[in-house]
């Protein structure tokens, strides 16, 4: 959990540990090579102590930023009862009895809805509808054919 583990996706605390632990690494080869005043046989060592540090911590901090960033948890689902007043079109013919019709939520999710009609006349396949009501108790949305709009010349 120090990492960050759990707040933030396990991908990222990777790619971010070994990226800036190689980095660093590599730099303070560099930084040591350079001075010439530690023998190459043991630089190594301090080379890795560093990059372990630095790398350990900027993962910390980093995965902590991201994930205030990031929600915690999201989700698309919606409310069967959120799906009255949109318009589809029918899958199969509708009735009294039932049928199913296609339905997009507000995030244009497509959803295949049991559903009736009010009255009895049926509404055949691929015409458009516009959902009236969510029967919760039997699990069902009362449809009706969707209304056309004259337009007056």
């Amino acid at each position: 959990s120090f990492l960050g583990v759990g707040r933030c996706p396990i991908s990222i605390i990777f790619i971010v540990l070994f990226m800036t632990w190689g980095f660093t690494g590599i730099t303070a080869n560099a930084f040591f090579l350079s001075m010439k005043i530690v023998p190459y046989q043991i630089y190594f060592w301090f080379s890795l102590a560093i990059a372990t540090i630095v790398s350990v911590l900027v993962t910390r901090y980093l995965s902590m930023l991201v994930a205030k960033m990031i929600p915690r948890t999201e989700s698309s689902a919606v409310e069967l009862s959120s799906l009255v007043g949109k318009y589809g079109e029918a899958k199969v013919s509708i009735d009294r009895d039932g049928g199913s019709a296609r339905v997009k939520d507000q995030h244009g999710t497509q959803h295949i809805i049991y559903c009736i009609t009010k009255n009895d006349k049926p509404i055949g396949v691929n015409n458009p509808i516009i959902v009236l009501q969510y029967l919760s108790e039997k699990e069902i949305f009362v449809v009706a054919k969707k209304p056309e709009i004259l337009t007056v010349s």
